[in-house]
């Protein structure tokens, strides 16, 4: 039997996982790693990937976006025997400080940690607070303060939800796991990716090896970002706050904030997320007394069912918007999307 896999980072542990519980199998596996790279994006690339898998028996893949042309999951599954959707594994319950910080152009910033970085260090560096000061904020206060408290079991649900809409049982995977189950916000450790390609060839109807061994974790050998002690006390871990880059020494945090700072300072211009701008308003407000800024709030479902009637001249639906709501937009964010919208430009052209 051949069996294909389409995965991001998580790739080699399926793809380990599936040899170790159907060692007779084929296996081809599609990276989605560096799929940023315009190298890779073209047509006649993405094609060629979607060939590779063309003649699996079944194919396991994350959800690919239409973005990516002949391997989008919508685009392939016509082309394939059979095609199950496996979901992203991303949890920010145990590391919701933990983020990426792009420039404009999309490319990551990177620093001590790779391309993670410290959200409320960069709210400090925003505000031009010194190290020293942004160090003495890593408290309870803080993290009650920024949300970080209540991270866990949004996060869990919300990933919870993902797998169930692919027909997969994260409880059950999660009991195969240790309690930090994850490496980074987007790393899992193999015991979860495991119990994944378990539960998928179950899903597949292929007989699962009865003794097969857990698979090395390779997600190890990179950024293992740790749990804060104020964030692992109330779920029963015992936390602490040494950082470990990839494959390299052990990191304290005045480290880590400082090489963030150096970061940041050498960036051009940055798109941050809402954790990050989270983190900013944080400090304009509980540190230097100031309003938030009114485009870096985050954009509730009646802003968004404003902001619908305004720029594009209808109403949306208050589930909708709530949905929206869910992925906690900016308000800046979705007046720029309304703005550059095809919509948008219709009514533009529509006027003259």
């Amino acid at each position: 039997m051949k069996l294909g896999v389409i995965a991001n980072c998580q790739a080699n542990g399926f793809t380990d996982s599936l040899k170790a519980l159907a060692p007779a199998a084929d296996i081809v596996t599609v990276h989605l790693n560096g799929m940023a790279d315009p190298g890779q994006r073209t047509p006649e690339r993405l094609e060629q990937r979607a060939r590779e898998v063309e003649g699996c028996d079944i194919v396991f893949s994350q959800p690919v976006t239409a973005d990516l042309g002949a391997i989008g999951t919508d685009a392939l599954t016509p082309r394939l025997r059979r095609l199950i959707v496996i979901p992203h594994i991303a949890f920010d319950g145990l590391h919701p400080d933990c983020v990426y910080v792009r420039e404009t152009d999309g490319t990551e910033l990177r620093a001590a940690m790779g391309p993670y970085h410290p959200a409320l260090a960069f709210g400090c560096y925003a505000a031009g607070l010194p190290v020293d000061r942004a160090l003495r904020l890593f408290n309870l206060h803080s993290y009650a303060a920024l949300g970080y408290l209540d991270a866990y079991p949004a996060g869990l649900e919300a990933l919870a939800a993902r797998w169930r809409a692919c027909g997969f049982d994260l409880h059950r995977a999660l009991a195969e796991a240790p309690p930090v189950f994850m490496h980074t916000v987007n790393h899992p450790r193999i015991e979860v990716i495991f119990a994944l390609a378990r539960q998928a060839l179950e899903q597949a109807g292929i007989a699962c090896a009865a003794e097969a061994a857990l698979p090395a974790d390779r997600l190890a050998e990179s950024v293992t970002w740790p749990v804060y002690p104020e964030l692992g006390r109330p779920l029963g871990i015992a936390g602490q706050m040494t950082f470990v880059p990839h494959r390299g020494a052990s990191q304290d945090l005045r480290h880590v904030v400082e090489a963030s700072y150096r970061a940041f300072a050498g960036a051009k211009s940055f798109r941050p997320g809402p954790f990050i701008m989270r983190a900013v308003n944080f400090i304009r407000q509980e540190v230097q007394g100031l309003p938030p800024h009114p485009m870096l709030q985050q954009a509730g479902a009646e802003d968004i069912q404003a902001a619908y009637r305004m720029i594009l001249g209808r109403d949306i639906a208050l589930e909708q918007a709530r949905q929206l709501a869910g992925a906690r937009m900016l308000l800046g964010d979705l007046r720029r999307g309304l703005l550059k919208s095809e919509e948008f430009r219709k009514i533009l052209a529509a006027l003259g």
